[in-house]
């Protein structure tokens, strides 16, 4: 009886030697050895909010409409915001800080912000529309309102609701 690795199972060779690959990236980014070795991911910060203000940068730029590198340059501007920023290198793309992957995503998710099918020096153009941001707010908002009022549809079974209410009473 074996316990333990064995090096014959191949699977478990590449998941092995993934997962070290990644821990090498992790500490030639600089990044603290006890924090990579501890096992546990580095907690979020609360302070952090970066689709509210990627609509920020949106509308300081003109026409609310600019790239990702010109709210990118809005952020950074920003003293407050450029506080927080994390600037170690980002495992996955070896050249691009953590916080700029952030924004990228952000400006995806934000409501109101869609793409405009131009490029400005190889980037796609973004624009911020606020109307469209707040139909979408209030429609988020009239979701979260129907689930908590139970009303959020899912066939019944909700306190005092019948969950098969075609079968009526006398069955």
């Amino acid at each position: 009886m074996q316990l333990g690795w064995d090096p014959k199972d191949e699977f478990a060779r590449r998941r092995l030697r993934s997962r070290l690959s990644a821990v090498r990236a992790r500490l030639d980014h600089g990044e603290a050895p006890e924090e990579v070795m501890c096992g546990r991911a580095r907690q979020v910060n609360p302070n952090v909010h970066w689709e509210a203000w990627c609509r920020n940068a949106f509308l300081a730029l003109p026409d609310y409409q600019g790239t990702s590198e010109d709210v990118c340059a809005v952020l950074q501007a920003n003293p407050y915001i450029a506080l927080l920023l994390d600037q170690r290198i980002s495992a996955n793309t070896w050249t691009v800080p953590r916080w700029r992957d952030s924004v990228f995503f952000a400006i995806r998710r934000a409501p109101g912000v869609a793409k405009t099918g131009a490029k400005r020096n190889g980037l796609l153009i973004y624009r911020y529309d606020p109307q469209a941001a707040a139909l979408a707010d209030a429609a988020k908002a009239a979701r979260w309102l129907a689930k908590r009022k139970g009303g959020g549809g899912g066939g019944g079974g909700g306190k005092g609701e019948a969950s098969m209410p075609h079968l009526g009473n006398g069955q």
